[in-house]
């Protein structure tokens, strides 16, 4: 399944780039909001505290934010066994790292 998948986004990249700009807008998106938060609890005034608890309660905002963040945190599974969690008494085996053949 994940060659099928590897295989169709190299030969059709723009899911890939679709996915890659809407983590990028989460990312910056909650950047930016909690720089806004800052700065505006942060200043004397409270009309810019107003301002923007109205900006972030439109519907418009709610909608770009869900959709963003549920877009962009799918999360990935990793193939856990449950022998790899339990603890044993051996330590760890260094790996050895070596030319690449």
């Amino acid at each position: 399944m994940a060659a099928a998948l590897l295989a169709l986004f190299t030969q059709i990249p723009i899911p890939i780039a679709v996915l890659s700009a809407m983590g990028m807008l989460r990312i910056i998106n909650t950047a930016l909001f909690a720089f806004l938060n800052f700065y505006v609890k942060t200043t004397p005034s409270t009309s810019d505290d107003e301002e923007l608890q109205k900006f972030e309660a439109h519907w418009a905002y709610k909608l770009f934010a869900t959709i963003i963040t549920v877009a962009a945190s799918i999360p990935v599974p990793t193939k856990v066994s449950a022998d790899s969690l339990v603890a044993t008494d051996k330590p760890a085996t260094p790996t050895k790292l070596g030319p690449v053949p």
